[in-house]
């Protein structure tokens, strides 16, 4: 499974979630999302077990960007760690790079994150770091460079981001557009996926 690059509406149709939950418009407003892409009146036979564990990957899949090989590499090593597989797992891919850029605020999507990071816009500990999946560790400081931070998306992120609330893994100075990543988040402050969801994810990968 490679990184799918066309409409993010269209992908959150088929997944049947929101990939861009905190962007400026919702995709209900952007597509017919009661309906799956495709041929319109086409009969769909019923969903499996295998497939809604299927879809359940690719929706948590596509909403971090992740190829479908790292993903699974997430899941083995969160196999690996003491504590809770799904908590392990969902730290992991909350503590990549450009997921901690979105959650700060410095970004609309993941999608535009992930090329800020790529792009050499944004420093961990005052260096450059342009690997969309580098790790951040507790502690860290994470901040868009003084170059980037007049850019027209960047200024309007982080205008959304000073009228909502923080999260609490997170303290952001949004003057500086700069941030510290306090900790790792717990399932209950990561509300985004419910534990049937979490629950397919882990079956698929523990066959």
């Amino acid at each position: 499974m490679g990184m799918y690059h066309g409409p993010r509406a269209k992908k959150s149709r088929a997944v049947g979630m929101d990939l861009n939950q905190f962007g400026v418009r919702p995709y209900e407003t952007k597509c017919k999302n009661t309906t799956k892409p495709g041929q319109s009146g086409k009969r769909r036979p019923g969903s499996s077990r295998f497939g809604d564990q299927q879809k359940a990957v690719n929706a948590m899949r596509h909403y971090y960007y992740v190829k479908g090989k790292q993903f699974e590499n997430y899941f083995s090593k969160a196999k690996k760690l003491s504590g809770a597989t799904d908590e392990n797992f969902i730290q992991l891919l909350e503590s990549r790079l450009d997921s901690v850029v979105f959650t700060m605020g410095f970004g609309l999507t993941k999608r535009q994150t992930r090329q800020m990071v790529s792009h050499g816009l944004v420093t961990v500990n005052g260096k450059v770091v342009n690997k969309p999946g580098y790790a951040i560790k507790p502690g860290d400081e994470v901040a868009i460079k003084e170059s980037a931070r007049k850019q027209d998306q960047v200024q309007m992120s982080v205008q959304l981001a000073r009228e909502n609330k923080q999260y609490e893994w997170v303290e952001c100075d949004y003057d500086s557009v700069s941030g510290v990543y306090k900790s790792h988040p717990t399932l209950d402050q990561i509300n985004l996926f419910d534990s049937n969801m979490l629950g397919m994810v882990i079956v698929y990968y523990s066959k």
